[in-house]
């Protein structure tokens, strides 16, 4: 009884590895992809978000007297807000910023 066991499971774990290892696809329309280019004039680093009505969404921090390029995927409109605050909120930032496609859209925080 033990021997079959042993010849049973390999082949069995196999397969139920095989069928937990599916691949997964994750799709981004095209047509929902963006570029912005937040320049950071200020002398302090900004945490920089962004809002397309359907909630917030961290994009990432520009240093102080920098400029960082971001890619918006799957935003559901182009109609946005970019949202910046200085790493010690002394500083808060709002810009409205139409989005176009296939273009990288300057965004200065003044």
């Amino acid at each position: 009884m033990r021997q079959g066991w042993k010849r049973v499971v390999p082949p069995l774990m196999l397969v139920v590895l095989a069928a937990c290892s599916q691949a997964m696809t994750v799709e981004t329309k095209p047509d929902r992809t963006y570029a912005i280019a937040v320049e950071n004039p200020t002398a302090q680093a900004m945490v920089v978000s962004y809002d397309d009505g359907t909630g917030s969404r961290l994009l990432g921090t520009v240093a102080a007297g920098d400029t960082e390029r971001f890619v918006l995927a799957g935003a559901r409109s182009a109609q946005i807000t970019v949202s910046a605050v200085s790493e010690d909120r002394s500083i808060s930032i709002q810009k409205s910023v139409m989005l176009r496609q296939g273009s990288v859209v300057h965004v200065a925080l003044r």
